[in-house]
């Protein structure tokens, strides 16, 4: 004859499957919580990368950017030095005097811009007297 178990010994039993059963959906949903983690920092990261590599783009666009206005001013530089720098000192005079995009005082503006081609213009030499800017 087989005997059943007492109740101390099927109570026992039943403590331990349900304690399999809680350490396997504990274990499942640490994989879970782990995978999202992971998975976030997946995102996180590739969200770096991403502007890392936008921003790098952008630099090495400005950089050429720069490099040929450099070379362009140059070239003008090489052509006719002492035209080149009077156009660069009333370019200067103009940012400072008047700001860079600067709407505000649009006819000073125009002025500004007139006095600078009459200069350039004007047999190739330096400007001495700035008073009337």
């Amino acid at each position: 004859d087989v005997e059943l178990p007492n109740q101390e010994v099927r109570q026992a039993f039943t403590a331990v499957t349900d304690a399999r059963e809680t350490k396997n959906t504990k274990l499942n949903e640490a994989q879970k919580y782990r995978n999202q983690k992971i998975s976030e920092a997946q995102g996180e990261i590739d969200a770096i990368i991403s502007i890392a590599e936008g921003e790098k783009t952008s630099r090495i666009q400005q950089a050429e950017g720069d490099v040929a206005v450099f070379n362009g001013l140059y070239a003008q530089y090489s052509l006719n030095k002492d035209i080149t720098k009077s156009r660069l000192i009333l370019e200067t005079l103009e940012q400072s005097l008047f700001g860079n995009g600067n709407n505000k005082k649009k006819k000073n503006d125009e002025e500004a811009k007139e006095v600078k081609e009459a200069k350039i213009i004007n047999d190739n030499k330096k400007p001495t007297n700035f008073k009337h800017l």
